[in-house]
């Protein structure tokens, strides 16, 4: 016996909708069948869903590196004498922190 495929919907941005629709009309597409297929084929890439991977996990290398390099000028402030450690962490929130 065959398995029903699963439905799926979803919205999109009014310019985003317009951006789907000009691409499916050039293909001579609905354009639900043109998502389908972006769908498909974003998911079927190994390659790119392993890239997005690993740059996620290179961004929360950089962001846990940041935040121990902040931790670790706080701690040379404060062990240097130079600030008690209120003042060391309001330095490097003013000055060296960048956000996510």
């Amino acid at each position: 016996m065959k398995k029903k495929s699963t439905v799926i919907s979803f919205r999109l941005s009014p310019s985003l909708a317009k951006t789907l629709l000009d691409a499916a009309a050039e293909l001579n597409l609905a354009p639900a069948t043109y998502a389908r297929i972006l769908v498909i084929e974003a998911l079927s890439d190994a390659d790119r869903v392993r890239l997005f991977d690993e740059i996620s996990a290179i961004r929360r290398g950089v962001m846990t590196t940041i935040q121990n390099l902040e931790a670790a000028a706080v701690a040379i402030l404060v062990d240097g004498g130079k600030a008690e450690p209120e003042e060391a962490a309001a330095f490097v929130r003013e000055n060296l922190h960048r956000g996510s």
